[in-house]
């Protein structure tokens, strides 16, 4: 007999799951402009971080340079 129980329960509560979702609300919630927020911030990081590996490369080319520099001299 459990098993019963089980065969109609099993898409009872997935037909109520359904319902309850299909009742939530279309209008933007709070969230969204902190949201917002965060992306900015996290497009500002990348460009600083994008800023820095320029410069990284530039000093390591100009260092590359100055090696070559020195092994042409000795």
């Amino acid at each position: 007999m459990p098993n019963v129980s089980f065969k109609i329960l099993t898409p009872a509560l997935l037909v109520m799951s359904l319902t309850l979702t299909g009742c939530g609300s279309d209008e933007p919630s709070a969230s969204e402009p902190q949201d917002a927020h965060l992306l900015e911030a996290q497009e500002q990081a990348l460009e600083r971080a994008r800023a820095v590996e320029d410069q990284v490369l530039e000093a390591a080319e100009q260092q590359r340079e100055v090696i070559d520099g020195q092994d042409g001299d000795g």
